[in-house]
């Protein structure tokens, strides 16, 4: 699929919280020869994944932040509209060889999303938990939104 067109499609599974589909995608970044197989099972493989994965959407209406400090802790991954235009922020935290819903359940524990509650700020934050099995090579993934 051409790197536009898996932009947008990821993009769009995030945004209507196509879950499967989403872990769809991000597996099939994460099985292509973009990711070196000597970091395949690390988190770094998985954020690669979605920042590729999200560049041509992100690079036009996102800033994103890596390790964002945010609430009691570090968001993995954070995606921030550019301007105040109607897009969700989208919190992603990853796990390997845990759940999905461990990655979703750290977001909320942590409270990465708490900048996004100041100040009567109203916009659609999506919470997004992935999680790879270096087991099974399987990509789960839950979201939701706040």
């Amino acid at each position: 699929m051409p790197v536009i067109q898996r932009s947008e499609k990821l993009f769009q599974a995030i945004r209507t919280l196509d879950a499967a589909n989403t872990a769809e995608i991000v597996g099939d970044i994460h099985n292509s020869p973009y990711v070196s197989v000597i970091g395949y099972n690390k988190e770094e493989a998985l954020v690669f994944c979605l920042i590729s994965g999200l560049m041509r959407r992100a690079e036009s209406s996102y800033d994103s932040y890596r390790e964002l400090p945010a609430g009691k802790g570090f968001a993995d991954l954070v995606f921030v509209p550019k301007s105040r235009a109607d897009l969700p922020i989208m919190i992603i935290e990853f796990k390997r060889d845990y759940t999905a819903e461990d990655a979703l359940n750290q977001i909320k524990r942590q409270d990465y999303a708490a900048r996004y509650r100041q100040d009567g700020d109203e916009r659609e934050v999506l919470l997004v938990g992935l999680n790879y099995s270096s087991e099974t090579k399987e990509h789960h993934c839950l979201i939701e939104k706040m």
